[in-house]
């Protein structure tokens, strides 16, 4: 009787967590909480100088109107989530025909700043970068998503980050972002030369007003304006679109160097006047795919104005500009993707670029060496040799992480765990006499949370324990 009772009470108490929410606006610091959440945004708000915000894994920060968060003047923000509970920014109405949010801007900010294991979404900035602005500010981007995000009128759909000493993406997805003028998922131009790794950049979107015929675009996906290097990077499904002027780089535009290692560039469109996959005056490119990138109806993997060099990857020939040499090691050849259409862009075993790379080579007295792991982490090489693109091709002997088992401890009360695989029943949790069920999970979307019937990978679960107790995934 008493246990039962105990059960009751804490299953009410949860129960009436889950409408705590808390409203904010103006200024804004200290610590955001998952006991706080949503925070619901009623006013734009800025952490004020030299003060901090730091938001715990969990917590959903929601844009009733078009607002915005400001960092300036010293000030710092840190959203550090985990891998199973992300922070959310969204606006509260997603519609398309909807104002959205007006982003974050990092202005003159601590250089402590990051954001790390965020979703950051349905933003429609009135400023440069939709979702993130960053000027004369050092910005640590790790583990986000950042997706349907526009600057209209504005560069930089998902990103800009311009006048600052750098910026740091990696491990990340940028994807269906449109920017009016330059950048449609990113736009950087700083002071220092900038590395990107392992990142998707996808389905992003730049096109200008038809009405100003003289200004030229760039950068379906990534527009930079100083040296550039992009590492088990797959840059796919970039649109640029300019009428009456130049296009340069559905996939990437690059005004200096750009040493691109291991990726995959493939499947962008410009409308325009060169490269539809990408564009740089001076270029290296090593162990990469360029595959079905178009100017219109042809062909147009790379275009450089000035020089290129490309070796040990799968290029078409006619497909580059005259500019560009091409090295050993090169094949033209279907990369065999897995699933071009579910964005899997990782190699099928009939791939021809499987062992077709090289772990290292010297140009011009500069060495280029190929990165030890690949976009997902799998240690190269995994075969006789270092595979093209992004995606290293397992070896029959590599066990990935998402296949070995976990195990948990659980503590009497509430506990939040992520599905290491997908598909665990929660039925499954029933063979433990010290868990009690349901499972609950929390759709982002609706703002509430629900009964699991199965426990899917990337999310967080939330089950009660009444006694400390291990357990094993299927």
């Amino acid at each position: 009787m008493k246990k039962s009772f105990l059960c009751a009470f804490i299953i009410i108490a949860f129960a009436a967590s889950l409408f705590a929410q808390t409203n904010v606006f103006g200024s804004v610091h200290g610590h955001w909480t998952i006991a706080g959440s949503p925070y619901n945004v009623i006013g734009d708000i800025n952490v004020p100088e030299s003060d901090s915000l730091f938001i715990a894994p969990g917590v959903r920060v929601v844009f009733q109107g078009h607002y915005g968060l400001t960092i300036n003047n010293n000030s710092k923000l840190r959203a550090i989530g985990t891998e199973e509970d992300s922070i959310i920014f969204t606006a509260q109405d997603t519609a398309i025909s909807a104002s959205g949010w007006n982003g974050i801007s990092f202005l003159n900010s601590s250089d402590e700043c990051a954001l790390q294991y965020c979703r950051i979404e349905f933003s429609k900035s009135d400023h440069e970068g939709g979702a993130i602005r960053c000027q004369q500010a050092f910005l640590s981007i790790l583990n986000c998503r950042l997706q349907k995000n526009s600057a209209y009128g504005y560069s930089g759909g998902a990103i800009c980050c311009t006048s600052s000493d750098s910026i740091r993406i990696s491990e990340s997805v940028i994807e269906y972002n449109y920017a009016g003028f330059c950048g449609g998922g990113i736009l950087i131009n700083c002071y220092e030369d900038i590395v990107i790794r392992n990142c998707i950049i996808g389905h992003n979107d730049c096109r200008y007003n038809p009405s100003s015929y003289w200004v030229s675009t760039s950068g379906g996906g990534i527009d930079c304006g100083n040296n550039l290097t992009l590492v088990n990077c797959v840059i796919t499904n970039g649109s640029l679109y300019s009428p009456g002027s130049n296009a340069l780089g559905a996939g990437v535009s690059c005004a200096h160097h750009l040493t691109l290692i291991n990726c995959n560039v493939s499947n962008n469109n410009a409308r325009g006047t060169y490269g539809a996959g990408v564009y740089s005056p001076d270029l290296i490119a090593m162990n990469c795919i360029f595959y079905n990138n178009y100017q219109g109806d042809i062909l147009s993997d790379i275009y450089s104005e000035g020089y290129g060099f490309v070796s040990f990857c799968n290029v078409n020939p006619s497909a580059c500009s005259e500019e560009i040499e091409l090295g050993f090691g090169n094949i033209y050849t279907d990369p065999h993707f897995k699933d071009t259409l579910a964005n899997d862009f990782s190699l099928d075993s009939i791939s021809l670029c499987i062992d077709a790379g090289i772990s290292m080579f010297i140009h011009a007295g500069d060495t280029f060496s190929a990165p030890t792991t690949d976009i997902r982490g799998v240690p190269r090489p995994q075969r006789g040799g270092f595979d093209m693109g992004a995606y290293e091709f397992p070896d029959s002997s590599y066990i990935p992480p998402d296949t070995i088992e976990v195990l948990y401890t659980l503590y009497p009360g509430w506990n939040l765990i992520g599905a290491p695989v997908g598909g665990i029943a929660a039925t499954y949790f029933a063979t433990y006499s010290e868990i009690i069920l349901p499972a609950f999970g929390y759709n982002v979307f609706s703002g509430s949370y629900y009964i699991a019937d199965s426990l899917e990978y990337g999310f967080g679960y939330w089950l009660l324990a009444l006694d400390t107790v291990e357990i094993a995934t299927p």
